[in-house]
């Protein structure tokens, strides 16, 4: 079991560093840079999914992972290990949803801008009269033709 905590912490800081390249790339907007860190994290998830499966597979005659790490010769040092484990997973999962909101946030300016300038009307940003009644704000090109 050592051997495979040892993989799945090893994993887990290599994700926690992909996820915070993955939040610079998004900020730089470097796209194609963004795609490379998708597939290395892909490659990563699909490498922790395996060790996961092994880990899950050694404890399934316990109740709980703590059961079965309790049991075992080294058991105070494996939770130590897995504690560790289970903090990094949570970070990781945290700086994936920063990273989620990020995208989408990119996103929708772009598709407000896509919208804005093809003179969409349910696409442009709402602007208030003097009343404090809101109105959609018209296209930059709305009138143009070419």
């Amino acid at each position: 079991m050592q051997h495979i905590l040892t993989q799945i912490a090893t994993f887990s800081e290599q994700l926690k560093d992909i996820l915070s390249k993955e939040f610079e790339t998004l900020n730089a907007q470097d796209f194609d840079q963004l795609m490379s860190l998708t597939r290395t994290k892909q490659n990563l998830l699909a490498e922790l999914e395996t060790v996961e499966q092994q880990r899950l597979q050694l404890s399934s005659a316990y109740a709980s992972f703590n059961d079965y790490l309790q049991q075992q010769n080294e058991g105070k040092q494996l939770l130590n290990q897995w504690n560790i484990i289970c903090q990094q997973l949570k970070e990781c999962r945290e700086q994936n949803e920063i990273n989620g909101r990020l995208l989408q946030k990119k996103q929708q300016l772009s598709n407000e801008m896509l919208g804005l300038l093809s003179g969409q009307k349910d696409a442009s940003p709402v602007t208030y009269e003097a009343d404090g009644t809101q109105q959609k704000a018209a296209s930059i090109l709305g009138n143009t033709e070419a």
